[in-house]
C-alpha cells in the first residue's frame, strides 16, 4: 500500500469518528495482582471464561458465574448491548474473551467492552464484583460533526431526553436494565438515546452510573452530533440516527452535513443535497473498506515472507522450550529398553522422570527419518499452538549434535494410549502393543 493510500485511509477513519480514550479494548488491572500459568487461578480462569460465550447467548444477554476457593476464586460478569440478537451476543462475548486472554494474559482482573459494534462488556476478579459499582476505565467516543442549531436549546432538548431514560434504565429488572427514547429537535432531525447498566445493578447506583456517564460526555464533547461512554457498570450513547440494531442504518435524511453557505447563482434543491451527501458517504465508507483489505493483504504476504525466511530463528525463540541433553538422558536411564513407550518411522518414545518427581514422554527423532531442522521446528510450532486440555502438554525440545527431541507431559494409567496415540498418529508414530 503507497503512502498516499494509507493516509486517505487515516483521514476517512478520522471523518467517521475521533476517539478521546486509547483505542484498545480491554484494560487490564495490574495493581490486583499476577498469576502463573500452570496455577489454580489460572485454570479457574480459563473455565470460567469458557463458559461466558454460551451462557450469555442463552440467558437474554446477562449472565454472571464463579468458580474456586479462596485466594483462587474467579468472579465474572458478563453483558451484551440491550438491542443484541443472542448469536450476535454469543459471538461478540467468544471473540472479547479470546482477544482478553492475549492481552491480559496473567492479570487477576481485568474489564474488556468487546472488538465490535454493537459492544459486549466482560470484567473477571479475584474479589467479588457482582452488584458492585465499576465506574473506571471510562471511554468515550464522540462524532467529529457539530451541532448547527441554537446549543442552549440543544442542550436543553438533550439533557432532558437522557436524563428521562436514565430512571427507566434503572428501575429495571434483575435481568435487564436497559432504555432507549427520542425525542424531536426544532430543524427536522431527531436524537436518538440509549441508557444500559449492569443488572446486578441496584437501582440507586446504576442511576448514579449513567448519571456520571452523560456528565462525562456533556464535559468532553459538548457540541458534537453524538458520542458514547462506556464503563464497566454502565454504557451511554446518542446519535442523530437510528443506531439501534432494529434499525442500524441510518436514514438518508440524518445524515445532512454541518451547514455550508449557499451557492451565488443557483440554490442546492435538498433532494439533489441529500442525493449528494449519501454518494459522498458510501463511496467514503468503500473506500476505506477497500484500503484496510489491501493493508491486511499485504500484512498476511509481508508474515508469510517473514516466516518462509526464517529458518531456525523461530527455534530461538522458543530457547525458554529447550532442555539440556544431559537432564534428558538422566531422566529416561540413558533412553534405556525399560523406559521405551513406542517407535515409528520417525524414531522412538521414551518415559522419564525429572529429579521433582514429574513424569514425561520424550520422543526420540529417528536420524534415518529424513526430518530435518526446518521439519523439526515446523513441528515444535504446530504442536505449541495446539495446546488444549485435551491433547498432551508440549514441555519443551532438545538439540543435540544430530539428534532432535521433543518432551511431553506424561498421561499415566489407561488415558496414556488415548491422548499420546491421538497426537503421535497425527505425527508419524504406531505403538508397541
Amino acid at each position: 500500500m503507497t503512502r498516499s493510500s494509507s493516509t486517505v485511509c487515516f483521514l476517512v477513519l478520522l471523518a467517521v469518528l475521533i476517539r478521546t480514550y486509547p483505542s484498545h479494548a480491554q484494560y487490564c488491572y495490574n495493581t490486583t495482582g499476577n498469576f502463573t500459568s500452570s496455577s489454580p487461578y489460572a485454570k479457574n480462569r480459563e473455565a470460567v471464561l469458557s463458559s461466558l460465550s454460551p451462557n450469555v447467548a442463552a440467558l437474554d444477554g446477562f449472565y454472571a458465574t464463579s468458580k474456586g476457593e479462596s485466594p483462587n476464586m474467579v468472579y465474572a460478569i458478563t453483558y451484551c448491548r440491550g438491542d443484541t440478537s443472542a448469536d450476535i451476543c454469543g459471538s461478540c462475548v467468544s471473540s472479547a474473551v479470546q482477544d482478553l486472554v492475549v492481552k491480559c494474559p496473567n492479570q487477576k482482573a481485568a474489564y474488556s467492552w468487546g472488538t465490535g459494534d454493537p459492544p459486549c462488556f466482560i470484567r473477571y476478579s479475584d474479589t467479588p464484583i457482582y452488584g458492585i459499582l465499576q465506574t473506571y476505565p471510562t471511554r468515550r467516543l464522540y462524532n467529529v460533526g457539530n451541532i448547527t442549531m441554537d446549543q442552549d436549546q440543544f442542550d436543553s432538548i438533550w439533557r432532558n431526553l437522557t436524563q428521562r431514560l436514565v430512571p427507566e434504565a434503572a428501575n429495571g429488572s434483575s435481568k435487564r436494565k436497559f432504555a432507549t427514547g427520542q425525542t424531536e429537535l426544532p430543524d427536522n432531525k431527531t436524537i436518538y438515546s440509549l441508557t444500559q447498566c449492569s443488572p446486578d445493578l441496584s437501582p440507586n447506583d446504576c442511576a448514579s452510573c449513567l448519571s456520571e456517564a452523560i456528565d462525562d460526555y456533556d464535559k468532553c464533547c459538548r457540541g458534537k452530533q453524538g458520542g458514547v461512554v462506556y464503563k464497566p457498570s454502565c454504557i451511554f450513547r446518542w446519535d442523530l440516527y437510528p443506531f439501534l440494531e432494529s434499525n442500524p442504518s441510518p436514514p438518508p435524511s440524518s445524515l445532512t452535513p454541518p451547514a455550508m453557505p449557499p451557492a451565488p447563482s443557483k440554490k442546492i434543491g435538498k433532494g439533489t443535497l441529500v442525493a449528494i451527501v449519501v454518494s459522498v458517504v458510501v463511496f467514503l465508507l468503500l473506500l476505506f473498506v477497500g484500503c484496510c483489505y489491501l493493508r491486511r493483504m499485504r500484512a498476511q504476504k509481508k508474515y508469510k515472507a517473514v516466516q518462509e525466511e526464517s529458518g531456525v530463528s523461530e527455534i530461538a525463540s522458543l530457547k525458554s522450550l529447550q532442555f539440556d541433553w544431559d537432564v534428558l538422558v538422566a531422566a529416561t536411564n540413558n533412553f534405556s529398553q525399560e523406559n521405551k513407550l513406542g517407535e515409528g518411522g520417525f524414531g522412538e518414545v521414551y518415559q522419564g522422570r525429572f529429579p521433582n518427581g514429574q513424569e514425561i514422554a520424550v520422543k526420540k527423532l529417528s536420524q534415518r527419518s529424513g526430518q530435518g531442522v526446518e521439519e523439526f521446528k515446523n513441528e515444535i510450532v504446530l504442536v505449541a499452538k495446539l495446546q488444549h486440555r485435551n491433547l498432551v502438554r508440549l514441555l519443551g525440545f532438545c538439540l543435540q549434535g544430530e539428534e532432535k527431541l521433543l518432551v511431553y507431559e506424561f498421561v499415566p494409567n489407561k488415558s496414556l494410549d488415548y491422548f499420546l496415540f491421538g497426537l503421535f498418529h497425527f505425527i508419524g508414530f504406531k505403538f508397541i502393543s
